[in-house]
């Protein structure tokens, strides 16, 4: 069975040696602006509205190769900062992302960090993510 940790590593060493990507799609610039409301409620809390706004961008530095980011700002019973950057992998059947994640949640005076992987491959017929 193939793991995502040996998958990644063939990726990984298959774009440093120039090997893979042969018949990949370019990466092209990509860049998004969202913005969203509607309405709010947690328990111990009266109901309230909420909007805010997510951006996206992706860079890319090769065809197999980019770099991508975000940021989210939303409010209503308290605001939401994040924001998200890593790497993209671009290969003939499909991508792989690995993020930094940073979220601020003033509501509760809270910090979150993380790291995401993230995968999509292309099947003949079906996308698996």
């Amino acid at each position: 069975m193939i793991s995502i940790r040996n998958t990644l590593v063939f990726v990984l060493v298959s774009q440093l040696l120039g090997l893979s990507s042969i018949n990949a799609a370019d990466l092209k610039p990509v860049g998004s602006l969202t913005a969203f409301g509607g309405a709010e409620r947690s328990s111990g809390h009266s109901a309230s509205g909420i909007g805010g706004v997510d951006a996206l961008g992706l860079i890319p530095i090769s065809k197999s190769l980019g770099l991508q980011g975000g940021v989210n700002l939303s409010g209503g019973q308290g605001f939401r900062l994040g924001l998200n950057t890593g790497p993209v992998f671009n290969f003939d059947s499909g991508k792989l992302g690995l993020f930094a994640d940073y979220e601020h949640r003033a509501r509760d005076d809270f910090d979150y960090f993380g790291l995401r992987g993230v995968g999509g491959y292309y099947l003949i017929s079906i996308t698996l993510d």
